[in-house]
C-alpha cells in the first residue's frame, strides 16, 4: 500500500485520538472557556475526521447544542451560543437533506428516461393514446420539465 492509500485510514486514527484527548480532558463541571468550547471543537474535529460525515457531525452537535441550550440563563454560551450552534447545524441538516432529495430524484428521473430510450415502443399513454413522439424522433436528452402524463 503507498501513503495515498493509507490516507484515510491516517485521518480515522487521528480522529479517533481527538476523540480519546477529549474524552480524557472533558471536565463537564470546569467552567472555563477551553474546556467548554475548545476540548468541544476538538472533539467535534475528531467525530469528522472519525466519521468523515458531514451529515453525522451536524446531527450530533445540533441534538447536543439544543440539549444543553438554555435560553435566559445568566451564562453567555448557554443562553445564546448553543441555540445558535443549534439553529445553523439544523439549518444546514436540512440544506444537506434537500441536496441528497434533489440527487435522488435526479437520478431516478435519469434512470427512467434512459429506459424510455432503450425500449423499442414509447408505451400506449393513458386512455389508450399513443405517445406523441415517433420513435425516429426521440430527442438525446430528457425534457427540462417532468412528463405529467402518467
Amino acid at each position: 500500500m503507498n501513503s495515498a492509500d493509507m490516507q484515510p485510514y491516517i485521518l480515522r486514527a487521528a480522529g479517533v485520538a481527538l476523540l480519546l484527548i477529549f474524552l480524557v480532558t472533558f471536565d463537564p463541571n470546569d467552567p472555563s472557556l477551553l474546556n467548554r468550547l475548545g476540548i468541544l471543537g476538538l472533539g467535534a474535529i475528531g467525530a469528522w475526521l472519525a466519521l468523515q460525515s458531514l451529515f453525522a457531525l451536524a446531527l450530533t452537535a445540533a441534538l447536543l447544542a439544543g440539549i444543553h441550550s438554555e435560553p435566559g440563563h445568566p451564562d453567555p454560551l448557554r443562553a445564546w451560543l448553543y441555540p445558535v450552534i443549534a439553529v445553523i447545524s439544523a439549518g444546514l441538516l436540512l440544506w444537506l437533506l434537500g441536496h441528497r432529495f434533489a440527487a435522488h430524484i435526479q437520478a431516478t428521473r435519469q434512470a427512467r428516461w434512459a429506459a424510455r430510450q432503450q425500449s423499442p415502443e414509447l408505451g400506449e399513454q393513458p386512455g389508450g393514446q399513443r405517445g406523441d413522439r415517433h420513435a425516429d424522433q426521440q430527442p438525446s436528452q430528457p425534457p427540462d420539465e417532468p412528463d405529467d402524463r402518467r
